[in-house]
């Protein structure tokens, strides 16, 4: 029995077919030449079949009818309704890999009904990221990451200067997290001004947030991170190294975040009062 793989609907066997190759290839000196199918046939009463069968496997220039660009038919092995294939017998199709190319994967009984397998989860290819990929943004709403590199920004001061556009407007209605990944971030002369959202670090021995900000003023201009309402930082390490009269890790004046798992310290030289927290 032969079965075309032509049309977009089945009659009598079902097939289920699992992308595992999609076709968009990255960068590379030589495209492969072969992609690897796999698949699960199934009878019309949903058993799964076990026999060999001849399948004809075809790429299209549209999802529905258009011009079949490539085709390649097989004898292919059904064991307990699985089987695996290797496309590319009859040419490569890997030249067609590109935004035209639909994979139009059916099985068909004798009378030539047939299964459009384009879609994966009811997902179009395109919806699925090619192996090699790079993310624009966080994956996350509301959520913006810190990291030394990979992240969206590499120091919390421009992840803060950018708020409003992975934030918006902070508040108790709109949520938001700033992630700081394994580091030390040292903010130089300057000062992280804690708005109502959360600061999360990646533990006290791994993120560090430090800076030499510090001045003859018991105020926030001596102090590392400034606290806020409605705010939270956990799981990090604030210091300050710096040298003034004051020197402050974490300053609240009126106002009370939450503190939890932090390590606050000053460390400065020369200075008069190195204060952990007030």
């Amino acid at each position: 029995m032969t079965n075309n793989i032509i049309c977009r609907q089945i009659w009598q066997w079902v097939i289920v077919v699992t992308l595992l190759s999609v076709l968009s290839f990255p960068a590379q000196s030589t495209i492969p030449d072969n992609l690897d199918y796999q698949g699960y046939l199934t009878d019309s009463g949903g058993s799964p079949i076990n026999n060999t069968v001849s399948v004809t496997f075809s790429l299209y220039n549209v999802e529905l009818s258009g011009i079949a660009l490539w085709s390649d038919t097989q004898s292919v092995t059904v064991s307990e309704g699985l089987f695996t294939v290797k496309l590319g017998g009859a040419g490569s199709p890997s030249r067609y890999a590109g935004s035209e190319a639909v994979i139009a994967i059916m099985a068909a009984d004798g009378a030539g009904s047939t299964l459009d397998a384009d879609l994966l989860d009811g997902n179009d290819s395109s919806t699925f990221a090619s192996t090699v990929h790079t993310h624009t943004g966080s994956l996350y709403s509301k959520v913006a990451v810190v990291a030394q590199s990979g992240g969206d920004y590499t120091s919390p001061l421009d992840a803060m200067k950018n708020l409003a556009t992975w934030c918006g407007i902070p508040a108790v209605t709109n949520p938001c997290l700033l992630r700081i990944l394994p580091g030390i971030y040292n903010l130089g002369n300057n000062v992280l001004t804690m708005q109502a959202f959360d600061i999360e670090g990646s533990g006290e021995n791994a993120t560090t947030i430090t800076s030499t900000h510090s001045s003859g003023s018991f105020n926030a201009n001596s102090a590392t991170v400034v606290g806020a309402n409605n705010a939270e930082i956990h799981f990090i390490t604030v210091n300050n190294q710096g040298g003034g009269f004051y020197a402050i890790a974490v300053y609240n004046n009126s106002v009370s975040p939450k503190i939890t798992n932090v390590t606050a310290s000053a460390s400065a030289s020369g200075g008069t009062y190195s204060l952990g927290c007030v």
